[in-house]
């Protein structure tokens, strides 16, 4: 099943890669535990993941279209 969504050319998809590497600097920062970055790698690999299927299985629909006249 393909979800509707705004066609790239309107609205680029993006991925979380400024959310991972705030988590990763923060982290750094206050000197988190070894069980810290375990769970919050394995969650930020989940949400990754989530978004690659979610960019792989969308239909962009452009907002912008005249359609039939």
């Amino acid at each position: 099943m393909k979800h509707k969504v705004i066609a790239g050319k309107n609205l680029p998809a993006k991925l979380p890669i400024a959310l991972s590497v705030a988590l990763w600097l923060l982290m750094d920062r206050y000197h988190a535990p070894g069980w810290l970055w375990g769970v919050v790698g394995t969650v930020m690999a989940i949400y990754w993941i989530l978004e690659i299927v979610g960019i792989c299985t969308q239909e962009p629909v452009d907002m912008f279209d005249k359609g039939p006249r």
